[in-house]
């Protein structure tokens, strides 16, 4: 039984890594888009509970679809990538999420700094981490500003093609 529960921890944490890995390909990649910079590029890997488990649950460059991942009763983690910068300088960012769904139990509740901590051993740079427990801050225009103020220097000449 020992044996069992340790192959599944590894075959766990080989999907963590797996989707920490799509992410940084997809900064090479563009994910499925040219690198065309006239337009923010934006991916998403979402990390949940299976049991005690956690476990890649989804990955790919859709916002909206990223958002339906998080649902009110679990606590789950979310790592973003989003390009954001002026007319001179365009620049990738993560973000790191953490989602406590406003109906999480007390308990999970407090399990929730241990569980961010082994999901923090596999994603290791980001930018900016964010605490989201309301849907309302499940919002693109969140993120982005969010990247934006971790983004440092602004070189342009106050025109922003966002």
């Amino acid at each position: 039984m020992e044996q069992h529960q340790q192959s599944e921890a590894i075959k766990h944490r080989a999907q963590r890594i797996e989707a920490y890995q799509f992410m940084q390909i997809s900064i090479h990649t563009g994910i499925s888009h040219k690198l065309d910079f006239s337009f923010e590029i934006f991916a998403r890997a979402v990390f949940q509970f299976e049991g005690n488990q956690i476990c890649s649950k989804a990955v790919g460059s859709d916002f909206a679809d990223f958002r339906t991942q998080f649902v009110d009763d679990e606590r789950a983690f979310g790592f973003v990538r989003i390009q954001s910068g002026d007319e001179m300088s365009k620049r990738t960012k993560f973000l790191f999420v953490t989602w406590l769904g406003p109906n999480v139990s007390t308990m999970k509740r407090a399990r929730l700094s241990s569980d961010k901590a082994l999901v923090k051993e596999i994603i290791m740079n980001f930018a900016v981490e964010l605490q989201i427990e309301t849907a309302d801050e499940l919002n693109y225009e969140f993120f982005r500003e969010a990247v934006h103020k971790a983004g440092g220097a602004n070189y342009g000449t106050g025109v922003r093609e966002l």
